[in-house]
């Protein structure tokens, strides 16, 4: 309301984050397999959380819509950087926890922002709330220097326990393009992108904006729907993994519960359309729980 954004520009600016965000996913993955990973992805969170942090400084459209894109360019390391540590450092049998666990790390962040953020904002503004998380944020670096040492270790040779051909024969880019896996998996992405950051993106202005919830309180049910998501990832990981020991196809095991994942995500529809606030929070419940069955399988 401070800038005067209609749902338009409101949309336009969490586009623009994401177009940025995803043209640089090539680079950075570039970088992850030949650089340092230690001080690259310090250097890469350093960047994106001074960019969340001058946010607080924005006087308009303009530079929201400028340190959107420096964000983009800090946070475009983190998926690659997060597959390949668990590509080296993880079994098959042992990567739907894994990844249920780091995947709950991008719903468990978003359940505290949601509620300390609502109630931050209310009493302090929202420019005190992007200053604080986005310095705060640097806290991260202490235990990240302290174990970085053995992550980096990954991008030169694989653990004992890891598959073999986890680090296998390097594919060139056409190699890549030409395979129907790869394709299959970018459109699983797509699909489970278009989910996740809708929620994550609109979710909270959709319970004020359109629901008219008061913001102190869409801050404790949109904590609840990402809280459900991170536990039901969770959940499912140790779920397909222990399918996995038990002899069943890794590959149909993963594709299956991702596959089944979107479809039943499909509920955040209704959800739009519910008679009441309740209803609509019952189908995003729903929704959201059965996107963990996508989100652990899909690296």
């Amino acid at each position: 309301s401070e800038f005067n954004l209609n749902p338009t520009q409101l949309g336009f600016l969490f586009s623009t984050f994401f177009l940025s965000y995803a043209l640089l996913q090539i680079p950075a993955g570039y970088l992850v397999d030949r650089l340092d990973l230690k001080w690259l992805y310090a250097a890469a969170f350093v960047l994106w959380s001074l960019a969340n942090a001058a946010v607080a400084l924005a006087g308009s459209f303009a530079t929201l819509l400028a340190l959107r894109v420096l964000l983009s360019v800090g946070e475009s390391i983190s998926l690659p950087a997060s597959s390949k540590i668990l590509a080296s450092q993880f079994r098959e049998d042992q990567r739907g926890l894994a990844n249920g666990i780091v995947d709950s790390g991008y719903k468990f962040g978003p359940a505290v922002g949601t509620m300390f953020g609502a109630l931050f904002v209310a009493r302090y503004g929202w420019r005190a709330l992007f200053l604080v998380t986005g310095l705060g944020g640097l806290v991260w670096l202490v235990p990240w220097f302290r174990i970085a040492e053995s992550v980096s270790g990954a991008r030169r040779a694989a653990p004992a326990q890891a598959t073999s051909g986890a680090m296998g024969a390097r594919l060139t880019l056409r190699q890549m393009l030409a395979s129907p896996r790869a394709w299959g998996t970018f459109a699983g992405n797509f699909c489970g992108g278009y989910v996740w950051y809708l929620m994550l993106s609109w979710l909270p202005s959709y319970l004020v904006m359109e629901r008219h919830m008061p913001l102190a309180e869409m801050g404790v049910y949109c904590s609840f729907l990402f809280l459900a998501t991170g536990l039901v990832s969770i959940a499912t990981g140790l779920l397909t993994d222990r399918l996995i020991r038990r002899g069943c196809a890794a590959g149909r095991v993963r594709i299956g519960f991702a596959v089944a994942g979107l479809l039943l995500s499909t509920l955040l529809v209704p959800a739009g359309y519910a008679a009441t606030p309740r209803g609509a929070l019952l189908f995003l419940l729903l929704a959201c729980g059965f996107y963990g069955f996508y989100s652990s399988n899909v690296w």
